[in-house]
Protein backbone atom coordinates (compact mmCIF):
# COMPACT_ATOMS: atom_id res chain seq x y z
CA UNK A 1 0.00 0.00 0.00
CA UNK A 2 1.23 3.02 -0.66
CA UNK A 3 0.60 6.53 0.98
CA UNK A 4 0.26 9.50 -1.17
CA UNK A 5 3.09 12.20 -0.97
CA UNK A 6 0.43 14.69 0.75
CA UNK A 7 -0.05 12.10 3.39
CA UNK A 8 3.51 11.66 3.96
CA UNK A 9 3.95 15.59 4.14
CA UNK A 10 1.70 15.93 6.75
CA UNK A 11 2.69 13.04 8.66
CA UNK A 12 6.34 14.40 8.63
CA UNK A 13 5.67 18.43 9.36
CA UNK A 14 2.69 16.76 12.15
CA UNK A 15 5.14 14.36 13.87
CA UNK A 16 8.24 17.41 13.73
CA UNK A 17 6.03 20.24 14.96
CA UNK A 18 4.57 17.98 17.86
CA UNK A 19 8.10 16.98 19.37
CA UNK A 20 9.87 20.28 19.29
CA UNK A 21 6.54 21.61 20.80
CA UNK A 22 7.38 19.06 23.78
CA UNK A 23 10.71 19.89 23.79
CA UNK A 24 9.71 23.50 23.55
CA UNK A 25 7.53 22.91 26.85
CA UNK A 26 9.79 21.16 28.69
CA UNK A 27 12.43 24.15 28.42
CA UNK A 28 9.98 26.28 29.63
CA UNK A 29 9.26 27.93 26.60
CA UNK A 30 6.11 28.43 24.12
CA UNK A 31 5.38 25.97 22.04
CA UNK A 32 5.30 28.54 19.10
CA UNK A 33 8.91 29.07 19.05
CA UNK A 34 8.86 25.06 18.67
CA UNK A 35 6.74 24.97 15.53
CA UNK A 36 8.84 27.66 14.39
CA UNK A 37 12.43 25.77 15.08
CA UNK A 38 10.77 22.65 13.57
CA UNK A 39 10.19 24.34 10.32
CA UNK A 40 13.50 25.75 10.21
CA UNK A 41 15.06 22.41 10.60
CA UNK A 42 12.78 20.26 8.18
CA UNK A 43 12.57 23.11 5.81
CA UNK A 44 15.03 23.70 2.56
CA UNK A 45 17.13 26.23 5.03
CA UNK A 46 17.53 23.16 7.62
CA UNK A 47 18.57 19.76 7.03
CA UNK A 48 15.73 19.62 3.97
CA UNK A 49 14.08 16.80 5.11
CA UNK A 50 11.16 18.53 3.22
CA UNK A 51 11.70 20.36 0.28
CA UNK A 52 8.14 20.48 -1.32
CA UNK A 53 6.94 24.22 -1.13
CA UNK A 54 4.15 23.97 -2.92
CA UNK A 55 2.63 21.23 -0.99
CA UNK A 56 3.76 22.71 2.26
CA UNK A 57 1.74 26.08 0.70
CA UNK A 58 -1.66 23.88 0.90
CA UNK A 59 -1.31 22.51 4.36
CA UNK A 60 -0.18 26.19 5.52
CA UNK A 61 -3.75 26.93 3.88
CA UNK A 62 -5.48 24.51 6.32
CA UNK A 63 -3.54 25.46 8.98
CA UNK A 64 -5.15 29.58 8.58
CA UNK A 65 -8.09 27.94 8.01
CA UNK A 66 -8.13 25.74 11.38
CA UNK A 67 -6.46 29.02 12.96
CA UNK A 68 -9.58 31.31 11.52
CA UNK A 69 -11.75 28.67 12.44
CA UNK A 70 -10.84 28.83 16.02
CA UNK A 71 -10.66 32.56 16.93
CA UNK A 72 -14.27 32.09 15.25
CA UNK A 73 -15.32 29.66 17.95
CA UNK A 74 -13.90 32.34 20.99
CA UNK A 75 -15.70 35.51 19.33
CA UNK A 76 -18.82 35.94 21.40
CA UNK A 77 -22.36 37.20 19.07
CA UNK A 78 -22.16 40.27 21.35
CA UNK A 79 -19.16 41.87 19.51
CA UNK A 80 -20.60 41.00 15.66
CA UNK A 81 -23.48 43.02 16.57
CA UNK A 82 -22.59 46.56 16.33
Amino acid sequence: MHIPHALESIILLLAASGAAAMLALWLRSSPVLGYLLAGIAIGPAGFALYDDVETAAEIAEFGVVFLLFTIGLELPIRRLAV
